[in-house]
This record gives C-alpha cells, structure tokens and sequence, in this order.
C-alpha cells in the first residue's frame, strides 16, 4: 500500500510540475502577443502619473 501511495505521489507531483510549465509557457506567449499594447498603455498610466505630486 505504501509502495502505490509514494509512486502516486511521484506522479502527482510531474502533472502538477507539467501545468506549471504550460502555465508559464501560456503566460509569455500571451505578454509576448500584446507587448507593443501593453507598452503603450504603461507609458500613458507613467505619463499621467508623472504629473500627480503628493501633498504632505
């Protein structure tokens, strides 16, 4: 009994470690894709920012 919990368990763990990867793989594909957009739109919210001052 001990021997299937342990050898599941290992199994377990490389699914979970395999959806990490194509989580991640997933995700810089995504930034990739909209890197221009996203660019953009942080440099107008920098813009914009830049401009706010903060009274102490």
């Amino acid at each position: 009994m001990r021997r299937i919990m342990s050898s599941e368990t290992g199994s377990i763990l490389t699914e979970y470690g395999l959806l990490l990867v194509i989580v991640a793989l997933s995700l810089v594909a995504v930034l990739g894709l909209f890197r221009d957009d996203l660019t953009s739109k942080f440099n107008e919210i920098r813009a914009e920012v830049s401009g706010v001052s903060i009274k102490r």
